[in-house]
């Protein structure tokens, strides 16, 4: 996980002060703006308008653009605030009095001429100010705005105290920057009285402007000067004033999302709170379907994160936390349907199959009105996601009537917000950044051969840090097959060094692609790069040895391994090199198991890799694992966990992890004694499983229903002729025995199971096996 989670606690508004904290990565058009600026050649003045809603991110541009302008000597950079002045004329001599201590500072050779000067000319143009529109504003047509402004130069001792000023600027030889922030946070009159301030001294020489706004919201505040012209007006009086409009690049959704995720993993540990993976993957289900579209900035992301951190420690174990991740995301985002779900919550947690038809025929007319009016402006699509990924899942009974009133116990023990006895608690109480450059990767590509492993190391922490490493892979795929065998093998070493650095999803609620498994195949296309197949059968070795994780090694392996249905120049591997890479895979996870269960490191992915030892010994994976599950019953738990099915939609959404089936019974019948398991299943859980009915309603939690279906599958495989005829046999032809390497095309699917590599830790916290 990334360090910047465990630094999370409350997320302040403040804006970064340095491009080492960008994480939207602002900073290079902060630069080029301010390059830009700062070499100006024409000595007239130019103002530009920096344009971006509130919370985008706007004062964290101009703080990287100054730290960007700093770094030109000829530059001064002024820093106004108009928030300190609470009148026209202590604003034009604050501005002034600001002007002339940064020039002094800058300049102190001429210091005490020049802020004399700009002293006088802000005494002077304080003491002839006029307003705005002038003594009799009119109503401006949409091509007027702007119009009618005062021109105090009219006076003789202002034309030439400014004069004597350009003068004295020209001779300094310095380009003076005013940046200029929150305007759109004054009332009208603050507004109109700063763009007055610089409509009088944007004549000065070597002087440019950065104002800081929201275009939309002063348009609108200037424009109620003008009546009926309103808004046009606003947006012409605007032209007059700015003349390089420049846009904020909006934030990559990406990159907020994961902002998001880094928050609500630390509020999550921060409130001791741990989500199973079920919770995790519902959590990210919902937020993406429901609550995303109006994640428009960082400070919409903040305000989540900052709502989440104050409300989960306040309902830790008293209310479910996925549940409430997702209302107060409706806080929010949505606050008018977060009081409509308060203040109804009969229409939200009716109805079911219990309920008259008609009166919830009715419910339902109330309800679907209700959300559309608290939902306020969204699309028509964004509508029927919200109800179905976000309001459905939270409330089941909004989505069918097969939900009466049996189901409320089972939400009671749960403690979710669709149970009547909870619903109350939950109210009484909280981009990626950006695309890659060719020419970056070139770069990168260039210098992979001959650098050294920690340069390379480092250089692929950074595209990470930055959030890029899939965008990299994806385009390192693509440049594969023009390298030359030594870039080539020198960068699959690279990417199996550092193949944790890549996240590995898991079915529909993956929140970024499969960059996991997309390097693992890039490597195998990377060591193919190499003609000689002794060489590629060394790097394959390196690459067993060094790829971490270890699960990484083994999704490398199998998409080098070789395969009957490929023709011999077609492999990768020759046979020998095919025994070697299985031969050091299985030294590894051997010595991985010793140390720590591979069900509890790699979670899922474990059973790709105890089949994979299996395949060498058997008798050693069995051995294994019975001394574990004799050292610790709650082991039997964390093995069967891997073997659970996924299969679609639960009722909290996403992937509902619901049953083990019997080729997973068959599978762990692989590994060890099915017999070892039921014993186990019985110390840990007690003899009253395994009767009834495959499907029972009275175990309690995931792990026993889970010890309740094996055990039952168990009790019937007992009675099977063919296992009864094995246990008494000493027929080796019935007695479990390792796959011939000749049938091992036949086990890919159960190498690969349901996702071959097992998902580090996302922004939620779900398990991530060691780096």
């Amino acid at each position: 996980m990334d360090d910047r989670v465990d630094r999370v606690t409350y997320s302040s508004d403040h804006p970064i002060r340095s491009k080492r904290e960008d994480r939207f990565n602002r900073a290079p058009f902060a630069t080029r703006v301010a390059d830009t600026t700062a070499t100006w050649r024409d000595p007239s003045s130019i103002v530009i308008g920096l344009y971006g809603p509130w919370g985008g991110g706007k004062s964290s541009t101009l703080n990287l653009m100054e730290e960007a302008l700093v770094a030109h000597p000829n530059v001064v950079v002024v820093r106004f605030n108009p928030w300190l002045f609470n009148s026209e004329e202590r604003l034009l001599c604050g501005f002034f009095e600001t002007l002339a201590a940064a020039l002094a500072r800058s300049v102190p050779r001429k210091a005490d001429k020049l802020a004399g000067l700009l002293r006088g000319y802000g005494a002077l143009l304080a003491l002839t100010s006029v307003s705005v529109a002038g003594p009799n504003p009119v109503n401006p047509g949409p091509g007027d705005g702007g119009k009618g402004i005062g021109d105090p130069s009219a006076s003789g001792g202002l034309d030439e105290l400014k004069d004597r000023v350009d003068q004295a600027l020209q001779q300094g030889g310095q380009r003076v920057v005013v940046l200029i922030d929150d305007i759109d946070r004054l009332d009208r009159t603050g507004i109109q009285a700063v763009f007055k301030l610089v409509k009088l001294t944007a004549g000065f020489a070597n002087t440019s402007y950065v104002l800081s706004f929201d275009d939309e919201m002063v348009a609108s505040s200037i424009g109620e000067r003008y009546a009926e012209a309103g808004y046009e007006a606003g947006r012409n009086y605007l032209a007059k004033i700015i003349q390089v409009p420049l846009h904020l690049p909006p934030p990559d959704a990406m990159q907020l999302r994961q902002m998001v995720f880094d928050g609500i993993t630390a509020a999550l540990r921060q409130s001791g709170i741990e989500l199973e993976r079920e919770g995790a993957d519902a959590f990210a289900h919902q937020f993406v379907g429901g609550l995303e579209p109006r994640l428009g900035t960082p400070r919409h992301a903040k305000l989540y994160v900052n709502a989440v951190t104050f409300a989960l420690p306040l309902l830790k174990e008293e209310a479910h936390p996925v549940d409430l991740l997702l209302i107060e995301g409706i806080r929010v985002f949505y606050p008018k349907l977060y009081l409509a779900i308060r203040d109804n919550a009969d229409l939200f947690l009716g109805g079911g199959r219990d309920s008259d038809q008609n009166t919830e025929s009715a419910q339902r007319r109330h309800l679907a009105d209700l959300i559309a009016k608290a939902a306020g402006d969204i699309t028509p699509e964004q509508s029927a996601s919200l109800r179905r990924d976000l309001l459905e899942p939270l409330f089941p009974r909004l989505r069918a009537t097969r939900y009466g009133h049996d189901w409320e116990p089972n939400w009671a023990r749960e403690q979710r917000i669709c149970s009547q006895q909870y619903f109350q608690r939950y109210f009484t109480y909280s981009v990626p950044p950006g695309d890659i450059g060719d020419l970056e990767v070139k770069s990168f590509l260039n210098d992979i051969a001959s650098s050294s492993t920690p340069t390379q190391d480092a250089a692929l922490g950074a595209f990470a840090q930055r959030g890029a490493f899939p965008r990299l892979i994806h385009k390192l795929n693509r440049a594969a097959p023009a390298m030359d065998a030594d870039a080539a093998s020198a960068l699959a070493l690279a990417i199996a060094r550092n193949a944790s650095l890549a996240y590995s999803e898991r079915g529909p609620a993956s929140m970024l692609d499969y960059t996991f498994t997309h390097a693992a195949h890039l490597v195998a296309s990377l060591v193919k790069q190499t003609d000689d197949v002794e060489a590629r059968d060394r790097i394959a070795r390196s690459i067993a040895e060094i790829a971490q994780p270890l699960t990484f090694a083994l999704e490398c392996f199998r998409c080098m391994r070789r395969s009957a249905d490929h023709a011999e120049e077609d492999q990768v591997l020759s046979k020998h090199g095919d025994l070697a890479m299985r031969s050091l895979l299985v030294d590894r996870i051997r010595s991985q198991a010793a140390a720590t269960p591979l069900h509890r490191t790699f979670g899922r992915d474990s059973r790709g890799l105890y089949w994979l030892w299996a395949q060498q010994s058997a008798a050693e994976v069995a051995s294994d694992l019975r001394q574990k599950l004799q050292a610790d019953p709650a082991e039997v738990d964390a093995l069967l966990d891997c073997y659970v099915g996924e299969v679609g939609e639960s009722n909290n959404g996403a992937l509902a992890y619901a049953d083990i089936g019997r080729e997973a019974y068959d599978a762990i019948a692989q590994l060890i004694e099915p017999e070892t398991i039921a014993a186990a299943l019985i110390r840990r859980h007690g003899s009253g499983l395994g009767s009834g009915d495959f499907y029972r309603h009275d175990t309690a939690g995931m792990a026993q229903r889970i010890a309740h279906q094996f055990l039952w599958m168990h009790r019937r495989a007992e009675q099977e002729p063919a296992r009864q005829a094995a246990a008494t046999s000493d027929d080796p032809a019935l007695l479990p025995s390792d796959q011939p390497d000749t049938e091992v095309e036949k086990t890919d699917e159960l190498l690969a199971g349901d996702n071959p590599v097992a998902a580090p830790e996302d922004a939620l916290g779900v398990h991530r096996p060691p780096m």
